[in-house]
């Protein structure tokens, strides 16, 4: 989504769009988690899929449709053996560490470890990952969970911030309007977080912890959605006026990555045709010229100016 924002493909408001449902997409993952991850013997799967789809990856074309359901595979299937590794440790954790006398910590404690968590492993993914497995020993009460799951949605922007830091100003804007999207939204699930606990487990009847959590996450994200979409143009109108361009910057070449190929080659024929705009619009003023298409574009006697 920077990339494409960056060559001119998608406008801001549209990227924003983009990335709520996004915020929702990526709960599906977790619910494959919760409802099939702890409920039979998935190395059965997880460990032939796994090498298979590597088979298929050495022994295919990378440029075909093969390699890329192969590849698809292979992550997924580690996505599970990654949970049980999780599964295990967590296990093996609870007969040395008694951590359910945290739950008596407040919830902030929580919400900071959640949000510590998905710095160091960069995937909010993992985290809901390493909850689950807490929760399905035991370690934890679901309160303290979805707390923590509060805290993974605000440290997971730490990748957009990372992936602007050095590109340009709209980048940045997107970075900034994600930071902003989820953390208003935790702040106020936080504020009710018990109410919205007691919503889950006693109004919708959700008495699986692992499903109760997952359910959360999504209700979260749907929340976010529901508060941010009828402001996506005035919060872009917004997020406009922060970070301006350098004057001696390209338009479009420099907010994209020339390994970015698609958006790179969209960018420089952006730039190709703004360079030529302004080629033919210098010439028309150079011989006073006017002509009706240049002057819908800006371009007539004194347009520098």
């Amino acid at each position: 989504v920077l990339s494409f924002v960056g060559a001119g493909i998608l406008q801001l408001e549209n990227a924003l769009g983009i990335m709520l449902g996004s915020n929702l997409g990526t709960t599906l993952s977790n619910w494959i988690v919760a409802t099939i991850g702890f409920n039979f013997n998935i190395e059965t799967i997880a460990y032939p899929v796994a090498g298979i789809a590597g088979m298929f990856m050495l022994l295919s074309n990378k440029e075909g449709t093969l390699y890329q359901w192969a590849k698809m595979l292979f992550g997924f299937a580690f996505l599970f053996v990654g949970l049980i590794f999780i599964k295990t440790g967590m296990q093996e954790l609870m007969k040395d560490i008694d951590l359910r006398q945290l739950n008596e910590q407040p919830a902030i404690l929580f919400l900071l470890i959640g949000l510590l968590i998905t710095v160091l492993v960069q995937s909010s993914s993992a985290t809901v990952a390493i909850v689950l497995s807490a929760l399905y020993v035991d370690a934890i009460s679901l309160f303290s969970a979805t707390a923590i799951v509060l805290g993974g949605e605000i440290g997971t922007t730490l990748k957009l911030i990372l992936a602007s830091a050095k590109g340009s100003a709209v980048k940045k804007r997107v970075a900034l309007g994600n930071i902003l999207f989820n953390t208003i939204n935790v702040l106020l699930i936080f504020i009710v977080l018990a109410p919205v606990n007691w919503f889950i487990t006693d109004i919708v009847g959700i008495k699986d912890n692992l499903i109760a959590l997952v359910f959360f996450q999504s209700l979260l994200n749907i929340a976010g959605i529901i508060i941010f979409y009828p402001f996506l143009k005035p919060f872009s109108r917004f997020l406009e006026k922060r970070f301006v361009n350098h004057e001696d910057e390209t338009l479009f070449i420099h907010k994209v990555k020339a390994s970015d190929t698609d958006p790179a080659l969209v960018a420089l024929e952006q730039e190709t045709a703004y360079l030529l705009y302004h080629t033919a619009g210098f010439a028309l003023e150079a011989f006073n010229k006017t002509s009706p298409f240049f002057e819908e574009l800006g371009f007539s006697p004194g347009f520098r100016s």
